[in-house]
């Protein structure tokens, strides 16, 4: 048995629910948007937390915070 975690395991472990937003308590960038590496890529929590909840992201589609929250990952505010 592996105790390597999964992506969304590691992504759950950095997210803290709120009944507003969702806030990422990992490593963000300098304009505060969360980060995360995947299998040698890395993701913007809040395009990540998209594809968990929505799926795949559409070409061309931007994924915005309506919160205007850059360490936002809850799905109803993007």
């Amino acid at each position: 048995m592996s105790d390597r975690k999964t992506y969304q395991e590691r992504f759950w472990s950095k997210v803290l629910i709120t009944p507003g937003c969702w806030e990422w308590t990992g490593f963000r960038n300098e304009d505060g948007y969360g980060k995360i590496g995947v299998n040698g890529k890395v993701f913007s929590t809040h395009r990540l937390s998209w594809r968990l909840h929505k799926g795949e992201i559409p070409e061309g589609l931007f994924v915005c915070h309506r919160c205007d929250n850059p360490p936002c990952c809850n799905p109803d505010h993007l």
